[in-house]
């Protein structure tokens, strides 16, 4: 069925996301050396607040900015809107009949 297949897509995206993100993790504590034992503020040496800044800041921002840039190329707008508009309207009349 239609539900069974969104959620599994849904399900595949969430994994490909969190593996995604447990990646970009460890590459950044790998890259700037932080100590996950001991985080503390004492402990952080200026690479390793480098490395935090950009883990919470930097990537966060230009993951939204490539989320953005994708929807604006999303090509449902104008004309293409109204044809999808149009179909949807006769496949829901054809599935009432």
């Amino acid at each position: 069925r239609r539900e069974g297949i969104f959620n599994g897509v849904s399900g595949v995206i969430v994994k490909l996301s969190n593996a995604i993100s447990w990646l970009v993790l460890g590459i950044i504590i790998e890259l700037f050396q932080i100590d996950r034992t001991n985080l503390t503020p004492e402990a952080l040496s200026l690479i390793n607040e480098i490395g935090l800044r950009i883990l919470v800041g930097l990537i966060p921002i230009l993951i939204i900015a490539l989320g953005l840039y994708c929807l604006y190329k999303y090509p449902l707008s104008g004309e293409r809107l109204e044809e999808v508009k149009e179909r949807v309207k006769k496949l829901n009349l054809e599935l009432v009949k």
